[in-house]
């Protein structure tokens, strides 16, 4: 577990306007595993999100984060507001982000599923190894425990509902038109709920392929809009909600919204794709990332104080992790290990009377005895020859029973496989 490591930034150590400048689109994060895996670290997966740009990997944190600076064209300043862990304290990290106690907000919904996709799209770049797969599926099994088990996921509470509980109460009056930009997971959730609890707006929807927009507004009954008709159109809508990633600049200028209608305005985006100048345009109420979470967090008093069962949670599945890892380090001496005892079954005529099932069901003993022995004494190890020879002693070198079809050149130990009874 020591050669773990975690790079990157997050909400904790960035704003949102040094998170912008960070942030990654798919061609970036493409090229980012090639650096990493080519600067010889064992397996690295990359969560790029609108709060955080984090790498997990084993191997060469050293060479990944100079790999990270140059992609992303760190200077010294941020720099030095890098997250760095190693060990166990990166694994305890990586566990804290899949169970959502890490997130902008308490419990996050979404960030389970942006951490089983980020680890999926790391074994499409085949930056997986089996060490760091274990690892993202343990951390996988302890959020959901902590899902199941706590009420730190109880109650509505996430961005997409967020936003709009936000959108019902505070939306200008009469009631307008919604526009929701940028349909990736975010995007969706908010569309669909929005349709669902306020189903006689009109609604349409906008994001950068046409033929995703055409698909939601099938889905919904609504509306869409060729996100390039945005900025020209914009002034229609009453409401506009963006959660569009990796834009160059903002979508929607103050240009394009002049004074005069009320209207509410909630972006999403890392970087914005709304310009923050908007919000100070006469009738215009505006709300970041950052003010849409702390809005969120205000109501979250039940969620905080389920955190101390949380990890309790995350802790026992760290420690259970650990004891694997360390099994993971010795899974060598340990296939040698079943090595020399098939050997040693092999050449012993009593067992060969056995029914293959039994011999098999013998070496299974044996290894799961001597991986246990493995676990509890690690530094052991390091006489592993004599260690093997004198287990293996005990195992073919026993007093002979009544049955034993040969004698015993060492008849001062106790046999581990022959049967004291005749069978």
């Amino acid at each position: 577990m020591n050669d773990l490591f975690v790079l990157g930034f997050n909400h904790h150590r960035l704003n949102l306007a040094e998170r912008s400048q960070i942030a990654l689109d798919q061609g970036q994060t493409c090229r980012l595993y090639r650096a990493c895996l080519a600067a010889q670290a064992q397996a690295v997966c990359v969560l790029n999100t609108c709060n955080r740009t984090e790498i997990y990997g084993q191997g060469n944190p050293a060479g990944v984060f100079d790999v990270l600076a140059s992609h992303l064209h760190l200077g010294i300043e941020l720099k030095q507001k890098a997250l760095r862990l190693q060990g166990e304290a990166a694994a305890a990290h990586l566990f804290k982000v899949a169970a959502g106690l890490d997130s902008q907000i308490l419990g996050d919904l979404e960030i389970l599923g942006q951490f089983k996709k980020a680890f999926q799209t790391a074994k499409q770049h085949g930056a997986l190894n089996g060490y760091l797969e274990r690892l993202a599926n343990t951390a996988l099994q302890a959020a959901k425990e902590v899902r199941h088990q706590t009420e730190l996921f109880r109650g509505a509470a996430s961005l997409s509902y967020a936003t709009v509980q936000l959108v019902a109460e505070q939306q200008p009056q009469p009631a307008g038109k919604l526009l929701v930009l940028g349909l990736g997971e975010l995007g969706r959730s908010i569309a669909k709920n929005l349709r669902r609890y306020l189903p006689n707006q009109p609604l349409w929807v906008a994001n950068r392929s046409l033929a995703k927009s055409q698909a939601l507004a099938h889905e919904l009954d609504c509306h869409y809009l060729d996100l390039a008709q945005v900025p020209s159109r914009a002034a229609e809508f009453s409401v506009i909600v963006a959660s569009v990633a990796n834009l160059a600049q903002p979508l929607v200028q103050a240009a394009h919204l002049p004074p005069g209608p009320a209207r509410l305005l909630v972006d999403l985006s890392v970087p914005a794709a709304l310009a923050a100048s908007l919000g100070q345009v006469p009738g215009h109420v505006f709300y970041s990332l950052d003010e849409v979470a702390a809005r969120l967090n205000q109501t979250l008093d039940r969620r905080r104080s389920a955190i101390p069962l949380a990890e309790q949670i995350l802790h026992r599945y760290v420690h259970e992790f650990r004891a694997w890892s360390q099994l993971y380090t010795h899974n060598g001496h340990i296939r040698q290990w079943k090595d020399l005892v098939q050997t040693a079954v092999d050449q012993c005529p009593h067992l060969q009377s056995l029914l293959p099932g039994q011999r098999e069901t013998l070496i299974k003993k044996s290894v799961a005895k001597f991986a246990l022995f493995v676990k509890h004494n690690p530094d052991t190890l390091v006489a592993q020859p004599r260690l093997m020879q004198h287990w293996l002693g005990q195992l073919l070198s026993p007093h002979p029973p009544a049955n034993c079809q040969r004698p015993c050149p060492q008849p001062d130990l106790d046999c581990h496989f022959c049967p004291s009874q005749p069978a």
